[in-house]
């Protein structure tokens, strides 16, 4: 069953850091707190040369792949003129069963929010997905961010709806090959690892 996503309004400062206005408050998003806590070469193993470097032509294609994944998700059919990404991730969503949420707001009593981009069935396992674009493969150690990542909203989404999530995926989709998927070894390893991080950034601004 196709959820209705929640919406939630955000504030976003110059530097480009994210709340989202949730009915607990004004909490920091995701990647935010991610973004805010990377100072060791163990947190970003890719920094210096991988998403150092990303440009806003870069971000602009991961919005528009987003926006064109989730019209597929919703109406079942690929969008005219679609990116090439898409055909990538072909192989990955024939995996997909039932389609829970799609690009929804979800927030947790810990003191984060964010927007999952995709909760589903995957090989009949409920599974929370997180999708990325990539000019070329990736490294296991340039998504450990988006592993815990994944933990936060899997996390928060059992938060809001009561409906434990099992798996997580990060999934990286290329221009010209097939996507590459990266399975979370453990949602709760990987949302403790984020909660962590969470109170870094906390002790960061408490500083500031």
């Amino acid at each position: 069953m196709l959820l209705t996503p929640l919406l939630l309004d955000t504030d976003e400062s110059p530097t480009g850091a994210r709340h989202y206005l949730t009915p607990i408050g004004r909490l920091p998003s995701v990647t935010t707190v991610l973004a805010a806590t990377r100072c060791s070469q163990a947190d970003a193993p890719w920094q210096g040369g991988g998403r150092a470097g990303l440009d806003a032509r870069a971000r602009a294609r991961g919005v528009a792949v987003h926006d064109q994944v989730a019209t597929w998700l919703t109406t079942g059919q690929v969008p005219l003129g679609a990116s090439p990404f898409l055909g990538s991730l072909r192989g990955f969503v024939g995996r997909l069963q039932s389609v829970a949420l799609v690009e929804g707001a979800v927030w947790h009593e810990s003191g984060f929010g964010g927007r999952v981009d995709c909760v589903a069935e995957v090989d009949g396992v409920l599974s929370v997905i997180d999708w990325k674009t990539a000019r070329s493969p990736r490294s296991a150690g340039w998504v450990a961010d988006d592993h815990l990542q994944v933990g936060a909203y899997g996390a928060a989404f059992e938060a809001r709806y009561g409906v434990r999530i099992s798996r997580g995926f990060v999934v990286v989709a290329l221009w010209d090959r097939a996507a590459q998927v990266f399975e979370t070894g453990s949602l709760d390893a990987a949302y403790r690892g984020f909660v962590d991080r969470l109170g870094r950034y906390r002790a960061g601004a408490r500083a500031a």
